[in-house]
């Protein structure tokens, strides 16, 4: 393989896939990057296994080829070179870069020993703008759990009905779902339900968000694959079965708090450096028109009380929540009035907007602590 490539054209095509490349794996090919020149670009393939991301840009292709290289010291190089354009020549799985009066060899991998991942999803071809993909999934993936033990809730379940979505994710403790109506284009009569891992989900994210035009999705029975401008990223998909989350929604929940979610989300911040280091517990103690947040840490000796003035109307009530999972959901709220619905101190906790774009509806729900008297 020989060929002459711009610096800042492969340093932003390796910025588009290196993440997927894991730090540490049993298996050293996984570490490498996979390079093939041919058809006047150069393709660049990075894969954990579950997901893999190809990027292409073009290229001066002198001699056709493929070849292994290692992820990060390949990545190191290439943003250090004094030049634009530089040249790769490989041979015999040994790489050497030249720029200028600079050269660098690296060794690489039998380029035949890098995993033969899945070119092409065949399934149902879905467009949704990346603005909205982008706000679905952050608002969503955060919630989803990290016990290795339960795979399902590592992943967040993608429901598709005509031209309406939501996305859930749940840890058990929290869940975060976001619905939206009109939003879908391609097959219309399409209704499916995967779970996504969340990382791939991620990955998505981070590439719109670094200016990568999403061009659609390809749901198919296994895989993921979305295709995204000079880049395509496909990922397998979590099995089933999802928890039945439709169950643990409360629907009369018959005490309303609202409240600006700035002002709420700085009381908290403040009252939960003095809870608990185990439970991170706060407690609310709601009576009319105000909340009294508090918190309490044996270990330290200390105490946190604060008055935060709210619309509260209900019975006088004390419930208690886990402040970190609760400042999550205040951070992937917007600006303005949040509603909290209450109804016991031992029952779930729903948390919206008061004010939500047409054809949307962002819910969070919130599981409560046993209270410490």
């Amino acid at each position: 393989m020989k060929v002459r490539l711009s610096r800042d054209e492969v340093t932003e095509a390796l910025a588009s896939i290196q993440q997927v490349v894991p730090p540490k794996t049993t298996l050293p090919i996984l570490s490498n990057l996979l390079l093939k020149a041919g058809e006047g670009r150069l393709f660049i393939t990075a894969t954990d296994l579950d997901i893999s991301i190809r990027t292409s840009l073009e290229a001066d292709v002198l001699e056709e080829g493929s070849t292994t290289v290692p992820a990060r010291k390949f990545t190191e190089i290439v943003r250090e070179l004094p030049q634009d354009v530089f040249q790769l020549d490989e041979s015999e799985d040994r790489l050497t870069i030249t720029c200028g009066k600079g050269q660098y060899k690296l060794t690489g991998m039998d380029w035949e020993e890098f995993p033969k991942i899945q070119d092409t999803v065949e399934g149902a071809d879905i467009s949704i703008d990346g603005t909205i993909v982008r706000r679905i999934v952050g608002s969503t993936a955060f919630a989803v759990s990290s016990d290795e033990t339960r795979p399902a809730l590592g992943g967040v379940l993608w429901k598709m009905s005509g031209r309406d979505t939501s996305l859930v994710a749940t840890d058990g403790h929290r869940l975060a779902l976001m619905e939206l109506i009109g939003v879908v284009e391609g097959d219309g009569d399409s209704t499916m339900e995967v779970i996504v891992p969340s990382k791939a989900l991620n990955q998505i994210n981070r590439l719109i968000g670094e200016g990568k035009q999403l061009e659609g999705f390809t749901f198919g029975e296994k895989y993921l694959q979305v295709n995204m401008q000079e880049t395509v990223v496909i990922t397998r998909l979590v099995e089933g079965p999802y928890p039945n989350y439709e169950l643990v929604m409360p629907k009369d929940n018959d005490k309303l708090l609202v409240v600006d979610r700035d002002i709420l989300e700085a009381a908290v911040r403040r009252v939960a450096i003095l809870s608990n280091t185990q439970t991170h517990q706060i407690r609310f103690d709601l009576e009319d028109n105000s909340a009294m947040l508090s918190a309490v840490s044996p270990d330290l000796g200390a105490e946190a009380r604060e008055q935060v003035e709210v619309s509260y109307d209900g019975d006088t009530m004390s419930v208690a929540y886990n402040a970190y999972y609760l400042q999550e959901i205040l951070r992937h709220l917007p600006k303005g009035d949040l509603e909290m619905s209450l109804k016991t101190p031992v029952s779930a906790c729903l948390v919206r907007p008061v004010e939500q774009a047409e054809g949307e509806t962002l819910t969070f729900l919130l599981m409560p602590l046993r209270l410490n008297d």
